[in-house]
């Protein structure tokens, strides 16, 4: 098994996981604020960071954070993600994307 440490000898890694951490860690604050009670996830590899925000109905989750499976295969730090419980209901991603249309003022 090869291991590319040198990477992790640049000096902005660790400002802008910090930075990233703070901006997880704000929006988790942003919608508690809301009344919105999100579930805090993360795990002693530091694999995922963030937290789940389950729909009223148990029907679907979205994460919100760091999941370094996503990180290293598309290049994006920060991962957001619905889990559709079921994915039988083709309506849902109209519903999900009306949701965020009409509430992307509100909680960011």
């Amino acid at each position: 098994m090869y291991y590319n440490f040198k990477a992790l000898y640049n000096k902005q890694i660790p400002s802008a996981l910090e930075k990233l951490c703070e901006l997880i860690d704000d929006t988790y604050e942003q919608f508690e604020e809301k009344g919105i009670t999100p579930r805090w996830h993360t795990n002693k590899y530091f694999t995922e960071y963030g937290f789940y925000i389950d729909s009223g109905d148990k029907k679907m989750n979205l994460f919100f954070g760091i999941w370094v499976d996503h990180w290293s295969l598309a290049g994006n730090p920060l991962f957001v993600c619905l889990d559709w419980k079921s994915h039988t209901d083709p309506g849902k991603t109209k519903k999900f994307k009306d949701f965020v249309e009409a509430e992307n003022d509100v909680f960011f």
